[in-house]
């Protein structure tokens, strides 16, 4: 604020907030298909992103590229409590996963495993509701155009599929737990 007009002048990152809720990022409203489309300006983009997933409450986030960093969000912010990505990291990036939710975030109730290379598609897949692509992996938010849309007819097949890749994906990293979730107690927690 200047005091001799009583004038208040944005700063950067109050002129990239204005970018952003002028820029083309929407919700849009379709049959069978809600989606959110990101530019790939939009500097709030993977806040957005993070918002959204944690509106849906407990489930998975399936991101064959899901690196540490973004885990950590999902496992802090979020009530997300599952995350499957896949051999396509290199040794490097699982092994900061596997070393770093457990000792860095002990009390965050948070499970990763490693899916095969053969992951592909991004979907939050919420233990209730709908689940959701998304367009690109959370790396790449705000990098590049992406959506994220509600899959209501296919909902129950992926929910299905995802749970038997879970399965049988290898244990990378359990926090706030001292074993891995059972399938009965993974929507309770």
């Amino acid at each position: 604020m200047h005091e001799q007009d009583h004038t208040v002048e944005l700063t950067p990152l109050g002129r990239a907030f204005v970018r952003a809720l002028n820029a083309q990022s929407a919700e849009v409203a379709t049959d069978g298909f809600v989606n959110l489309v990101l530019s790939e300006d939009d500097p709030t983009a993977i806040a957005r992103v993070f918002a959204r997933i944690a509106q849906v409450g407990k489930g998975m986030l399936v991101d064959p590229y899901l690196r540490f960093e973004p885990i950590i969000t999902l496992a802090i912010d979020t009530s997300i409590n599952r995350a499957l990505t896949s051999k396509k990291l290199k040794k490097e990036e699982l092994d900061a996963i596997r070393v770093g939710l457990p000792r860095l975030y002990p009390d965050a109730v948070f499970e990763v495993r490693v899916g095969p290379k053969t992951l592909h598609d991004r979907f939050l897949i919420p233990s209730q509701g709908y689940v959701q692509a998304i367009g690109t992996s959370l790396t790449g938010v705000g990098r590049s155009l992406t959506i994220m849309g509600e899959l209501r007819d296919v909902t129950e097949a992926l929910r299905q599929k995802y749970e038997e890749i879970w399965t049988n994906a290898e244990v990378l990293a359990v926090s706030g737990s001292d074993q891995p979730e059972s399938d009965a107690t993974r929507g309770s927690k």
